[in-house]
Parts: C-alpha cells; structure tokens; sequence
C-alpha cells in the first residue's frame, strides 16, 4: 500500500533587517551595559553592530557583532554614534499549511489553515517556503510497547539508583554560561575567561568552572532516573542524549529554534505528538479545546496540531534566573523521557525493529539516516558523542 503524501509549507516574513537593540555610550560597551541594553544575544553569530552618526543618520561602521563588547572602528567622540545590533534577513515562521497536492497552496488554502496570516501574505508581506513532505497517516500509529530495561550499569540498562547517573564532563559550553550568568568567578588573571567567538568558556574559564559545572549536570539525575523509570527508557541514555543536545543549560535555543534541554525542533515536536499518546493527552487540552483531544493527533485540524505543538515546545523554554530555570526543567523531565521513548517507536515503524541506536540516529539525523539497515555516518557519529557521556 503507498502511503498519501501530506506537502508542508510555511509562511514567512519577508528577509528583513531586524534591529535587536540600540546603545548610546560615551565609552566601549561591557559586558554588563551590553547584557542590560541588549540582553543575552542569542545567536550572536548571525547578528552584526552598526555604528550610526546620530547627526546624519550615515552607518558609518558596520562589523559582526561577535566583537561586541569591543568596538573595532574609529568611532570620536564615541557620544556622536548611536550602536545598533541588527540581525540581517530576519525571518519569522508565521504559520505551517499541509495539503496533499505537491503544488504552491493557493490562496483559499491560505486563507482556510492560516487564516490570521491571509492578508500579509496577499499584500506580499508574507512569503511561502517549502518544508518537505511526510507521509500521511490515516489513523494513529498503535501503541507501542517499550522493551524491559535489564539491570545493569550499561548506558542502555537500568541502574540501581540515582546516584549512579553521576558525570564530571568538562562541557564548555555550559561553563561559558554559568561564567556569562556571573555563577561562577573565573580565576583568569582579569580576563573573562570566555572565547569571544562562540561565547564557551576557554580553558582557564573552564577550569574556574568545573566545580559547578559538575554539580550542575547532576542536579537533574534524581529527575532523570525517575522520568526514566515513568516511559521505560534507559536512565543513562537519556542524560547522555541531553549532555549532547543542551549541555545541561535549560536556556538552550538551537539555529533552528530547538528548545529545552532535548533541543525539540517543531518537526521533532509533530513526531513526539503522534508516537506517545501520553504526552499528547498530556499537552493537547493546554493547546487544543478539550473536546477537540477526543480525537488522535494524527487526525487532528494542521491548525490544532500546531497549537498542541506549541504548547508542548512551550513548556520547554523556561523563564527567570538560571537556577529556577533548572527547577523548571527538573519538572519536565517525564516530557523529555516521553519524547525520547516516542523517538524509540518512530525508529522502529521506519526500520521495522526498533533499536537504540537506531533511534538516536533519526533522532538527530532523521528517517534517512536508517535506511537499507545502515546507520549513515553522522548518526553513527551521534551515537559515539551520547553514549560516552
């Protein structure tokens, strides 16, 4: 039997500059008045810095904004500038259409699943981008049933307790928050103990921060080991896939707008929704009407699955200081288990036997890394990377 294709698109906004944040300064930025001004510029790396005459409005320095807090340019007096960070051909995902005719949606499609976006996009400030396609179900996969955990001390065994999830991995990344969140004091002779570059810590900052960093990837075991035990998935397999994912730091957000310490992406989220009914009871009424999660996932409206997937995604971009930010997480570890246990059924409908390998590699690498029995070389890759954490 073939199975009917449902075609995604997505409505975008159209490329713009976007401007993040304005600085008016007599002196160099720090660290500090950057942060204040601007916040924690999350993916810095695709932003730039200008330096605007506020008397002619002329750009007169424009460089990447991976220098910032330093300004590299010849700026006097520096009160005569104003300093924007701009983010370049900035996009928003406005609103996902599926159908199952391969063509461009019309506009009375448009106007029937994103009917809030309509007019932008008749008036051409929206854009229409093609995501790929999926097969299309005409009824919920069964429920399916996870294999027993053996004990034993294996990454892929249950262990006695808790207390056996215990890591000291040295993540840089990790270090490099905690010394930016001012958690730890880096013993660096003055200097701020951070590459520059990709903001991680440098090997003095990392050294000043491995005390924390320790505590900080095992304040989650006793969580983890209980989530794990609730889906029957493998307690150390599912720390080692979050070491990788998020490094531990519940303010992780990934190039594609991957969220919470499994870095779910919104695909990611659709597969976890359709392949564990529990975590779609548990999220669809915090979306959807209630009367409305009667029906399966699968079966759900394209608008309604989107609100679910949402709310699920959601609840894994927590708010505040750090340290509540972990409490937080700390409370969704069952939705990180469920979403890894749901990856598990995925695998094994794509490979026709389930595997923990073959999960983690569609995982991070999708349904084409399984194919024809072989794992494609960055699953296999993946799979070295969590399992030796």
């Amino acid at each position: 039997m073939i199975a009917t294709l449902i075609y995604v698109w997505y409505l975008l906004t159209v490329p713009t500059d976007k401007l993040i944040c304005s600085l008016w300064v007599s002196q160099a930025p720090n660290n500090a008045a950057l942060v204040s001004a601007c916040g924690n510029l999350d993916h810095r790396e695709r932003m730039i810095w200008r330096a605007v005459n506020i008397q002619t409005g002329e750009v007169t320095c424009e460089r990447p904004a991976s220098e910032l807090p330093a300004l590299n340019c010849s700026l006097v007096p520096l009160d005569h500038y104003r300093i924007e960070v701009v983010w370049p051909n900035y996009q928003e995902i406005s609103c996902a259409l599926s159908q199952t005719d391969p063509g461009t949606p019309d506009q009375a499609s448009i106007n029937s699943q994103c009917p809030e976006q309509a007019s932008d996009y008749a008036s051409g400030n929206l854009i229409l981008k093609f995501a790929g396609s999926r097969p299309e179900d005409a009824a919920p996969p069964p429920v399916c049933p996870m294999p027993p955990l053996n004990s034993g001390d294996g990454v892929y065994e249950l262990p006695a307790g808790s207390q056996d999830l215990q890591t000291s991995t040295p993540y840089a990344l990790l270090a490099g928050q905690l010394i930016w969140y001012g958690l730890v004091m880096p013993q660096c002779d003055g200097w701020s103990g951070l590459d520059p570059t990709t903001h991680a810590a440098d090997a003095c900052g990392l050294q000043s921060a491995m005390p924390k960093v320790i505590s900080w990837q095992n304040q989650f075991d006793a969580a983890i080991y209980q989530a794990a035990l609730t889906a029957q998935v493998p307690p150390k397999l599912l720390k080692g896939l979050i070491g990788v994912e998020s490094q531990f730091w519940p303010f992780a957000v990934g190039q594609l707008g991957e969220m919470g310490l499994v870095q779910l992406s919104d695909v990611g989220a659709d597969i976890a929704l359709l392949y564990s009914p529990d975590l779609y009871a548990g999220y669809c009424s915090k979306g959807a009407d209630p009367a409305d999660c009667q029906t399966p996932y699968a079966l759900l409206a394209p608008s309604l699955q989107a609100d679910v997937r949402d709310a699920l995604r959601a609840s894994m971009t927590p708010t505040g200081l750090p340290e509540q930010a972990a409490q937080d997480s700390n409370g969704e570890m069952v939705t990180y288990a469920r979403v890894l246990a749901a990856y598990y059924c995925y695998a094994g409908e794509v490979t026709g036997e389930a595997s923990w390998n073959s999960t983690l590699a569609v995982y991070h690498a999708g349904a084409e890394c399984v194919k024809n029995g072989q794992i494609c070389q960055a699953g296999t890759d993946y799979i070295d990377q969590v399992i030796k954490k």
